[in-house]
C-alpha cells in the first residue's frame, strides 16, 4: 500500500510540472506575438510620447510634442484648427522658412469664446505692496518676461489685437501729476492706465464717467482714507507690453498702494 502511495505521488509530480512548461511555452508564445504587433506599430509611425508645459524658449530639443499638433504661428490659429484645450504649444508666428525657431507658448482657449490668446507670463504676476515711496514714480518694478524680445515682436507681428491687464489700490495714493504711471516696451512713459487709450491722461472710470468723485480722471486721485481701485486693460498693440510700473504717493502713515499685472496676451 505504502508502495502504490509513493507511485501516485510521483506521477501527479510528474503532471505538475509539466503543466508548468506548458504555460511557460504559452507565455513565450504570447509575449512574442505581442511584440511582433508593437514592432508593426513602430515601423508605421505610431510611437507614445510625452507632453510638457515647460517654456523651452526655442530649443527644440527641451520639449516632445505630439505629432498629431501641427506647429501654427499663433494660439489664434490653432484655436481656429480645432485646438480648443488650454495649455502649452508650439508656435512658429515668423514661418518656417524664416529666422526664429518655433518655441513654446501659454495658449488661453477659453477667455473668449472666438480668439486663442498667445499668452506671455512674467514674474510680478503676484500682487505687489508700493508703501514708504513719496515722489512721483520713485517705487520701480521691472518686468521680465518668459519670453525672448524677438519672440514676443513676432507674437505681435501675427497678432490683431493685444491686451494686458493692470490694477492699481489705493490708500491716499493718487495719480494726478504722474505719481503712477508705466513705461512701454520700447522705454516710453505712459500716462494713460487700464482702460484708456495712449496718449490719454487718466484712469478707465475717467472715461467712462463712473468715477467715485465726477471731477477726478481716477478714483484714487480721490486721495482719502477709503480704499479705492483703479483697473482695466491696456490695449495699444504698439506699446505693449509693459516693460516697468512707477509709483509714488505712500511715503504717509496712512498711504498704501497693492499693484496687479497680468501677462501679456494677442490674438
Amino acid at each position: 500500500m505504502v508502495g502504490a502511495c509513493k507511485h501516485i505521488q510521483a506521477m501527479f509530480s510528474v503532471l505538475v510540472c509539466v503543466g508548468i512548461i506548458l504555460m511557460c511555452l504559452s507565455f513565450v508564445s504570447t509575449s512574442r506575438q505581442i511584440d511582433d504587433k508593437l514592432e508593426g506599430f513602430q515601423k508605421l509611425g505610431h510611437t507614445l510620447r510625452k507632453r510638457s508645459y515647460g517654456i523651452d524658449n526655442g530649443d527644440s530639443s527641451a520639449t516632445s510634442y505630439p505629432t498629431s499638433i501641427p506647429i501654427l504661428a499663433s494660439c489664434d490659429a490653432l484655436k481656429k484648427a480645432g485646438f480648443g484645450f488650454s495649455g502649452t504649444y508650439r508656435i512658429d508666428p515668423d514661418g518656417a522658412s524664416n529666422g526664429l525657431e518655433p518655441f513654446s507658448v501659454v495658449c488661453d482657449m477659453t477667455s473668449d469664446l472666438s480668439l486663442g490668446y498667445t499668452t506671455v507670463h512674467h514674474d510680478k504676476e503676484e500682487d505687489g505692496d508700493v508703501n514708504g515711496f513719496e515722489d512721483k514714480g520713485s517705487f520701480r518694478v521691472s518686468v521680465t518676461y518668459d519670453l525672448r524680445r524677438e519672440q514676443i515682436e513676432a507674437i505681435k507681428a501675427v497678432s490683431s489685437s493685444c491686451r494686458q491687464f493692470i490694477k492699481y489700490e489705493c490708500i491716499g495714493s493718487l495719480f494726478k501729476d504722474r505719481h503712477q504711471h508705466w513705461i512701454s516696451f520700447y522705454g516710453r512713459t505712459m500716462v494713460n492706465w487700464g482702460g484708456v487709450p495712449t496718449g490719454i491722461r487718466g484712469c478707465a472710470c475717467g472715461v467712462t464717467g463712473t468715477c467715485d468723485d465726477p471731477t477726478k480722471l481716477c478714483n484714487c486721485d480721490v486721495n482719502d482714507d477709503a480704499p479705492r481701485l483703479d483697473q482695466g486693460y491696456l490695449t495699444d498693440k504698439a506699446t505693449l507690453p509693459v516693460s516697468q510700473l512707477r509709483f509714488g504717493d505712500t511715503g504717509g502713515a496712512k498711504e498704501k498702494g497693492v499693484y496687479t499685472l497680468g501677462p501679456l496676451q494677442c490674438a
